[in-house]
């Protein structure tokens, strides 16, 4: 894998931990542009703002999981126990996701 794919891969598994922890807006851009792969132009064409309003959100925004994920480390968690095969990890992973919810 390159360091590009790398990159996609690991933002994509930290929305999908912290996202909830975002505004709306800077989930849905940042899902816009790690998930759909969609360029900065079309995000802010199909949102009416500027190439340069989408760029300092998902700097702000990716800058905000990554901070998440150095204080709470729960995706180094995750995988570090998906690697031991513990088999209590999915239930663990639930429970996160349910009190993520509820935030």
């Amino acid at each position: 894998m390159n360091n590009n794919l790398d990159h996609v891969v690991y933002m994509n598994k930290l929305i999908s931990i912290y996202g909830k922890l975002l505004t709306e807006i800077q989930r849905d851009i940042l899902q816009d542009y790690y998930e759909f792969n969609l360029s900065f132009q079309e995000i802010a064409e199909a949102r009416n703002i500027s190439r340069s309003a989408v760029s300092d959100c998902i700097k702000k925004a990716a800058t905000k999981l990554d901070n998440l994920e150095k204080a709470l480390g729960l995706l180094a968690f995750i995988e570090e126990e998906k690697k031991k095969n513990n088999p209590e990890i999915d239930k663990v992973i639930e429970r996160l996701e349910e009190r993520l919810n509820g935030i």
